[in-house]
């Protein structure tokens, strides 16, 4: 049966310090990792950005949807996720600083 995995993101300090070219270079990067999720059978449902002027906003800043086809896939996802594998590539882009 698929399940559905939702991930929460907050940006570190150092994010508000980057430059735009910055930003867009890291966002490349995660749109190559969403490829990355899709070819190993991870439907990416939804992701975006938190807006601080949502109405009633919850603490993220940004966030991704997944499908996965099922829930033995989706605890290994969850492990490689909690192990710093989608973490690493998210930190590997923040600016340093």
């Amino acid at each position: 049966m698929q399940q559905v995995f939702i991930k929460l993101y907050n940006y570190r300090p150092a994010w508000a310090k980057c430059p735009e070219s910055e930003r867009t270079d890291f966002a490349k990067k995660i749109v190559e990792a969403v490829t990355g999720l899709q070819s190993a059978g991870v439907d990416v449902v939804a992701y975006g950005m938190n807006s601080p002027d949502t109405d009633r906003r919850a603490p993220y800043d940004f966030f991704c949807v997944y499908r996965v086809p099922s829930v033995e896939f989706q605890r290994e996802f969850e492990r490689q996720v909690a192990a710093g594998g989608l973490v690493r590539l998210l930190r590997a882009g923040e600016c340093q600083r």
